[in-house]
């Protein structure tokens, strides 16, 4: 109301400044609850590796199923792929019972 009054207003704060505020209230809070929580989880790599080797290898297996029409296909073609591996030495390894 300045246009009636004389007297030069009292510099009040806008509400941008209270939002402002409020924001650096709420940064610092996730700030914090991060470092706690990142503090109460100690993630093992050893883990996470395993974890993710066993994705690839199911993802691999639901693949096989996929593209040989059922999992019994896919499974065999698992293993025969598993049992023609070349040895250490380089030579052709027979299937196991064939």
């Amino acid at each position: 109301m300045r246009f009636w009054n004389r007297k030069p207003a009292a510099e009040e704060p806008s509400r941008l400044d209270a939002f402002a505020s409020d924001a650096a209230v709420v940064r610092e809070a996730y700030e914090r609850g991060r470092k706690d929580e990142r503090g109460r989880r100690r993630d093992s790599p050893l883990l996470v590796c395993l974890v993710v080797l066993l994705a690839l290898a199911g993802g691999v297996s639901l693949t096989t199923a996929a593209t040989h029409g059922s999992f019994a296909e896919g499974g065999a073609a698992i293993d025969r792929a598993l049992g023609r591996s070349p040895s250490a030495l380089g030579e052709y390894a027979s299937p196991v019972g064939g």
